[in-house]
């Protein structure tokens, strides 16, 4: 989970806004940013866009990276476009490159949920998010075509800087709102509608406000007419799914590892998004469902359901890669039973 804020200014009406104008604006934008620290601390970013994008992103939460006086000056230079994340790492290590938004090409943007597939479309990615623009940017943003090679959840916000008077916005199975301000010829987007609503109604100004239908594409123009494109989002793969036992409990209970389950444990996935288990940071294993979960997933189902935390056990990937490299070592391809010495038990 990971949080989107930014906005975009009538272009007409953006070089004539008053100092006070573009300090209310950058308040509204701050304001936002902030307020997604609830989808995410693990890094922040800006990229502001005139003729030229500037890109500002730390592995730092966002009120951190309000200090910085880079990040104050790029919005005291009035750009007409701001593109902002917060994130919740869940694939790829917290650092600076990882953190949004990306430039790709020509193509600079940030995306909020996950790319089940992404490892199909760029083996060598760090971050599942990267491919969405590598896409975009290889497909000269024709997005109809470049989504059709993406599975997973998403919420996009981007801009084709070979032609950065217009902003793309899209979400799928996951929140974005959007409120325009008539007395700064402003749109604003935010990932959460409520806290998009709070924000503006704290600083006194009326607003209209919607939020985001899936399968679409909006393309905000210059003027801020928006139009209006149906896309649709490849069907994800879970053909990990066939394997009906559990490999993680299987090996816990000193099973014999066969060619099934050992391709099962290299690709199986978050029973709630699908992303690949043994790419993110660790998984929280459901000893009553036999399901998994990715750290993400975990701390959403803990916040509808605290209860479940006596029936979730935290597994570190590299605890079962230990294992099944020695399992590999000994066994020499032939089913045998696999003893287990104290420490490597897969549950903890």
């Amino acid at each position: 989970m990971c949080g989107l804020v930014g906005f975009t200014t009538h272009h007409k009406y953006h070089r004539k806004l008053s100092p006070e104008q573009i300090t209310q604006r950058s308040n509204i934008l701050k304001g936002l940013h902030l307020s997604m620290e609830t989808r995410g601390t693990d890094s922040a970013g800006i990229a502001t866009i005139n003729e030229t994008v500037h890109i500002l992103k730390k592995a730092i939460a966002s009120h951190k990276l309000m200090k910085d006086k880079a990040y104050n000056q790029l919005l005291k230079d009035n750009p007409r476009i701001v593109i902002g994340h917060t994130r919740l790492a869940t694939t790829g290590l917290v650092t600076d490159d990882n953190a949004h938004p990306f430039l790709k090409g020509s193509i600079v943007g940030a995306h909020n949920g996950i790319v089940s597939n992404y490892l199909t479309i760029n083996g060598k990615a760090q971050v599942d998010s990267e491919v969405i623009f590598e896409l975009l940017d290889k497909n000269k943003n024709n997005f109809e075509k470049a989504f059709k090679k993406l599975s997973g959840s998403f919420a996009i916000t981007w801009v084709d800087m070979n032609n950065p008077e217009e902003v793309f916005l899209t979400a799928t199975d996951n929140p974005l709102a959007v409120a325009y301000v008539p007395s700064l010829k402003t749109i604003f987007w935010a990932s959460e509608e409520f806290m998009l609503r709070i924000v503006l109604k704290s600083v006194g100004l009326k607003f209209q406000l919607s939020e985001a239908e899936d399968n679409t594409v909006y393309c905000i123009k210059k003027d801020l007419k928006i139009t209006k494109h149906k896309i649709a989002f490849k069907e994800p793969d879970i053909s990990w799914q066939k394997y009906t036992g559990n490999p993680y409990e299987d090996y816990d209970n000193y099973y014999s590892v066969d060619d099934e389950m050992m391709e099962a444990l290299e690709n199986y996935g978050c029973s709630d998004c699908l992303q690949p288990i043994a790419r993110t940071h660790g998984f929280y294993y459901h000893e009553q469902y036999g399901e998994l979960y990715c750290n993400s997933c975990y701390e959403e189902l803990l916040g509808t359901n605290p209860t479940m935390a006596s029936y979730l056990y935290y597994v570190e990937p590299k605890e079962y890669k230990k294992i099944v490299a020695k399992y590999k070592k000994q066994s020499k391809g032939q089913q045998q039973l696999l003893s287990l010495t104290e420490g490597e038990q897969i549950l903890l």
